[in-house]
């Protein structure tokens, strides 16, 4: 329940989700933080971007989770890359199904004995 969008949740998983994060804070904390995080990362302007990645740092940055904290910190140094990923919509997507492909490649040539062709 925690990692699905909220919108994909039944009634009685977003029950289970809500009781979850009223009994523990942090975890409370860190859920609305990837929440808010996924939201901006989904938007398609690169301008509205960049002002709410830099308001989720400074939301982040006063977190009392030190990872959080590190996290947001570690995000300050690469927002252009992150703006260029919403802009331009960048994934490894096509590069991880062609190093799939690859690897498939190998696994069916390791069946042949011997690729000596000069008999």
């Amino acid at each position: 329940n925690l990692l699905r969008n909220r919108h994909k949740n039944k009634p009685q998983q977003q029950t289970q989700l809500d009781a979850l994060l009223r009994l523990n804070a942090p975890l409370s904390e860190a859920y609305l933080l990837l929440d808010n995080f996924k939201h901006l990362l989904s938007t398609s302007d690169a301008l509205q971007a960049r002002r709410d990645l830099n308001d989720w740092i400074a939301m982040a940055g006063q977190s009392c989770r030190q990872e959080i904290v590190r996290f947001a910190g570690n995000l300050a140094g690469v927002i252009e890359r992150i703006v260029n990923a919403v802009r331009y919509r960048l994934n490894n997507g096509l590069i991880e199904r062609f190093n799939r492909k690859i690897g498939m490649v190998i696994n069916r040539s390791c069946g042949c004995k011997n690729l000596n062709w000069d008999l």
